[in-house]
């Protein structure tokens, strides 16, 4: 048994793979079940359980796949993306208040990643919180101030009056 699991976690990158190509594709059914496959066999395979909570969200079961991201974020609690991709099917559902505090619970988990931070100032920015939003967008570019779009984004709350 034990080489079997072995050889099956092996295959896995592959699997994978090709159950993220359904999904672009458009196959959400047919990944579904691709990523429940490799989880069946690694139920530790976090980015396939993230897999599984993409495809119920492309297939609209949201409150599946909010309950999958859920999950996930409590089994690995370091995890940012769970709670980034909860708040993006939180704002989906318009519960922009609960996005928010995922996001914000993503940024707390990541302060150094400045994805995290510019998810977090859009959303606010969305909600009319310019003054917050402005602070992440200047916390986001501080870590990557390439991002021209952020800094489109923040210099044009700085000019409203």
């Amino acid at each position: 048994q034990a080489a079997a699991a072995d050889a099956a976690r092996a295959a896995s990158p592959a699997r994978r793979a090709a159950a993220q190509q359904l999904l672009q594709s458009g196959d959400a059914e047919g990944a579904l079940a691709a990523y429940r496959a490799l989880v069946a066999t690694d139920r530790q395979d976090r980015e396939s359980r993230m897999g599984v909570a993409a495809a119920l969200a492309a297939l609209q079961h949201k409150d599946q796949a909010l309950a999958e991201f859920r999950q996930i974020s409590a089994d690995w609690p370091d995890f940012p993306f769970a709670r980034l991709r909860e708040g993006m099917l939180l704002e989906e559902t318009g519960d922009l208040a609960a996005a928010i505090a995922a996001y914000r619970s993503a940024v707390a988990i990541a302060p150094d990643n400045a994805d995290a931070h510019f998810t977090l100032a859009y959303a606010l920015r969305r909600d009319g919180q310019r003054d917050l939003a402005m602070a992440e967008f200047q916390a986001g570019l501080a870590l990557d101030p390439s991002r021209d779009s952020a800094r489109q984004a923040l210099e044009g709350l700085q000019a409203e009056p």
